[in-house]
């Protein structure tokens, strides 16, 4: 047929060399009964009108295709399939995939991509007047990050997103457990000897926790649980100026919603697949309520205040009391619900009799913390904080069946309601106004 200027004759026969002047890309899926029935034919580009693409242009391309991760991103879908196919590297990490050439495939002039805008603004207007995508409809990045969403929480506006690196103040749980981030570098790679890169031993070790021998079949469920997803934002962002109001990762005023953690509640059903799709359902099992589990904790060389805080996080400063934690599975629905009691043996580095008492420890890590909020002139004890105050309501039983009528986990069908409506999530555990009083 006649495309234009290009004539395409013959297609099919015969053998010629070189890479092909036109390829057909499928929708694929007509036999399977999908709907993308669609074929688009690319051209070879003409010379003319190429426009380079700037390095910072490429690793936002990539990023929208790709699942971010700790070592760079990890390209999916078609993205890694033509990187792949080209031998091109990760825009962002700068490390080749594994190569492995289609036939006939190897010398393309390039990765075929539809956009709209003007290819002339395409570094300085992409993702706003200028979109390229792998396929007809794109995929647009929002208009801020996770890192520009922090920026704006923690209030460090003035430089960009960083965790704390060892030679600035590091929370307990980085300096108790360890840190290995210092020791990699951007690429996520472990960086040589030199002693600006270093790392911080970890001085815990947990054992395994050995359970009862469970002599009767456990009961095998089929249920389907969803993971979490950053992009479905009224779960995990809000307005800074109203945070009772959901927000997009498109609002310019949006913040973090706090910290995830399921509440405490009674038992209810597991849900049933509403789509008979077998792919999505899960095969779950629950050991008997009342089974136990004994284990030991190592440590060595803590501060009294550290073990006073490791202490504190497996008891709530409570050892006996009403708390309790979640664990595992379908934690959501009431499964899972566990209380930990621990008996300590310490020994002081110079030497001395063991130390059996763990309350003594936990009062110094929460006199710590009170010296700590007092010398920021904030309002409230540490105790009584609503980040303490939330977490200690979580994680009580009696509060979930309280409030076990506004508990209910979110079917299927209701996430596209909440995000057309603006629906916020209902918030009896922290009050409208305490993101506002613990940031004065």
């Amino acid at each position: 047929g006649d495309f234009g200027n290009t004539i395409a004759a013959e297609l099919g026969f015969g053998e010629q060399e070189g890479h092909p002047k036109s390829f057909i890309i499928c929708g694929g899926g007509v036999d399977a009964g999908m709907n993308k029935k669609n074929e688009t034919i690319f051209f070879e580009p003409v010379s003319s009108s190429k426009q380079e693409l700037s390095p910072e242009t490429m690793k936002k391309f990539s990023m929208i295709h790709s699942r971010p991760g700790r070592n760079g991103p990890t390209p999916l879908g078609s993205w890694r399939y033509w990187l792949e196919t080209t031998g091109w590297p990760e825009p962002n990490s700068g490390r080749p995939l594994d190569t492995t050439i289609a036939p006939g495939l190897g010398d393309l002039p390039g990765i075929p991509v539809f956009y709209c805008g003007s290819v002339n603004h395409a570094n300085e207007a992409f993702g706003k007047q200028f979109f390229m995508s792998l396929s007809r409809v794109p995929k647009v990045a929002y208009a801020h990050s996770v890192g520009d969403v922090a920026i704006r929480t923690t209030g460090q506006e003035d430089s960009p997103y960083h965790a704390p690196s060892l030679q600035e103040n590091i929370d307990f749980a980085r300096a108790i457990f360890g840190d290995v981030e210092a020791a990699l570098d951007e690429s996520g790679k472990k960086a040589d000897k030199s002693e600006e890169r270093a790392a911080l031993k970890g001085r815990v070790a947990f054992g395994f926790a050995l359970g009862p021998q469970v002599e009767a079949p456990l009961n095998i469920q089929t249920t389907v649980l969803m993971g979490p997803k950053a992009s479905f934002w009224p779960f995990y962002l809000k307005k800074s100026d109203d945070t009772s109001q959901t927000a997009s990762y498109d609002d310019h005023n949006v913040i973090l919603a706090g910290r995830k953690r399921y509440p405490l509640r009674p038992l209810t059903s597991l849900p049933q697949n509403p789509t008979d799709n077998p792919e999505v359902e899960t095969r779950i099992s629950f050991l008997p309520a009342g089974s136990e589990f004994k284990g030991q904790i190592r440590f060595h060389n803590l501060h009294p205040v550290e073990l006073g805080a490791l202490l504190w996080a497996l008891t709530f400063g409570k050892p006996g009391d009403k708390y309790r934690h979640g664990m595992g599975r379908a934690k959501a629905f009431g499964y899972g619900i566990l209380k930990c009691d621990a008996s300590l043996s310490a020994r002081p580095n110079l030497g001395g009799e063991a130390v059996t008492d763990s309350q003594e420890f936990m009062d110094k890590f929460a006199n710590y913390m009170e010296e700590q909020m007092s010398g920021t002139g904030y309002s409230h004890r540490w105790e009584s904080s609503p980040a303490v105050a939330a977490l200690l309501k979580m994680a009580d039983p009696l509060e979930g069946e309280r409030l076990k009528s506004k508990l209910a986990y979110m079917a299927l069908t209701h996430h596209e309601y909440m995000k057309d409506n603006e629906t916020p999530l209902p918030s009896d555990y922290v009050k409208k106004d305490d993101y506002k009083a613990m940031s004065k």
